[in-house]
């Protein structure tokens, strides 16, 4: 467990192993999140890509480029 202690400024000093554990750097972002029991959890906003994969169902429909883009060009003369 690490231990830290907000300073006079309101300010939170974060362990070097949490920061390398969440992977941060200065100027990334945190969420901290209030559960039912009264706990507090910090969580990292980052999130490594990879972890994305497999989210959306594989579809069997090929779509090319130009039908994207064909897509993408229709959509946008809707909206003006």
């Amino acid at each position: 467990m690490a231990e830290t202690r907000i300073d006079e400024d309101g300010h939170l000093l974060l362990p070097r192993e949490v920061l390398e554990y969440l992977h941060l750097n200065p100027g990334d972002r945190l969420n901290l999140v209030i559960q039912d029991n009264g706990d507090v959890v910090l969580r990292s906003n980052l999130r490594d890509v990879r972890d994305l994969k497999g989210i959306l169902p594989r579809t069997s429909k090929r779509v090319s480029v130009a039908d994207m883009n064909r897509a993408i060009r229709l959509r946008g003369s809707k909206t003006k």
